[in-house]
């Protein structure tokens, strides 16, 4: 997900056979990381390559907008305006 200037990445991050969990991270000098670059890393990205603002969440923790993300159930965190969702197959 994009910004003007920032990107963010949610992945799964939970195990096999487990209720399914996601971090929602930043990614660290977005606009360095093309298509290109994210095609050709692993991932999720690495944590060196984040700030993570949540470890572990659930679905139903994102609300999703028109235009924006809304993290946690207490509205704790806010991306918008979303430019665009890009996705990279794992």
């Amino acid at each position: 997900m994009e910004t003007d200037r920032k990107r963010f990445e949610i992945a799964r991050v939970s195990e096999e056979n487990q209720p399914s969990k996601y971090r929602v991270s930043e990614v660290h000098r977005p606009f360095s990381k093309d298509s290109e670059y994210m095609k050709a890393v692993r991932r999720p990205l690495i944590d060196d390559d984040l700030d993570i603002l949540y470890g572990e969440v659930d679905w139903t923790d994102l609300q999703w907008g028109e235009d924006s993300l809304i993290i946690g159930k207490n509205k704790e965190f806010t991306i918008s305006p979303l430019n665009n969702y890009k996705y990279y197959t794992v």
